[in-house]
């Protein structure tokens, strides 16, 4: 008779804060996606971990350890530009992958070794979210209004990174030149106890953000201009007075 030994290893799975994937889809392709399609999961015990869906076959390509006592708590993906090589061929941009996690600062991660690359952190407080501009339209000639050729319009085909602070503060940093570095801060807190708790543009000139404050606000990118705005209203009975967004 056979005896086989079995050792059981206890795995506490860290929890899961944030996810992001490389690519947004689309309602008018029936594709399942490009090859470069790639999931981040960010851990609060600081890893990200990278998947690739492999058409429904989700198989995990890497992790990246983080730092001791830090936590992920948003990421973001970017593309570079597209290329043109000597023969003519369109190169997809490179993949960029960044994350925040409760300190004042942004990373970008090296794809190939797993390590950050860049930090950029400024005089606002911590980083509560975080979202990358949409991409310029592949068919889309006219990159902005008034701009015309130059390094301002090479800079307008790259995305910025909006940051929601927790002091209420909207940040702008810049992915220009493989590069990342404060740009300028959008607006201002309207008030106390308005942090930032989510963001999302809702195209390359409009940021939309939730806050503490139960009011979800709408922002010119172009000016930091506040658009509109909707409050929510105090809680239920016997719940907290403001609603987080």
């Amino acid at each position: 008779m056979d005896v086989h030994r079995c050792r059981f290893v206890p795995y506490p799975p860290s929890a899961i804060n944030a996810l992001a994937f490389s690519h947004t889809s689309s309602l008018t392709s029936s594709s399942k996606g490009p090859s470069t399609l790639r999931l981040a999961i960010g851990r609060a015990n600081g890893d990200i971990e990278i998947w690739n869906p492999l058409r429904g076959a989700w198989h995990q390509e890497t992790i990246f350890r983080g730092g001791k006592d830090r936590s992920i708590e948003g990421l973001a993906w970017t593309q570079d530009p597209e290329e043109t090589d000597k023969n003519g061929y369109i190169l997809p941009g490179r993949l960029r992958l960044f994350s925040t996690g409760y300190s004042d600062s942004v990373t970008e991660w090296d794809l190939s070794t797993g390590k950050p690359a860049r930090h950029a952190s400024g005089n606002y407080g911590e980083l509560w979210c975080m979202a990358a501009q949409p991409r310029v339209p592949a068919s889309d000639k006219t990159l902005a209004n008034g701009v015309n050729g130059g390094a301002q319009e090479e800079e307008l085909q790259y995305q910025n990174l909006a940051v929601g602070c927790a002091d209420g503060s909207i940040v702008l940093m810049s992915t220009a030149d493989g590069d990342l570095k404060f740009q300028r801060t959008l607006t201002r807190p309207p008030k106390k106890n308005a942090r930032v708790l989510s963001i999302t543009w809702q195209n390359r000139h409009t940021v939309i953000t939730g806050h503490a404050d139960s009011t979800i606000r709408v922002f010119d990118a172009r000016n930091g201009q506040q658009i509109r705005s909707m409050t929510l209203g105090a809680g239920p009975q016997g719940a907290p007075k403001e609603i987080l967004v």
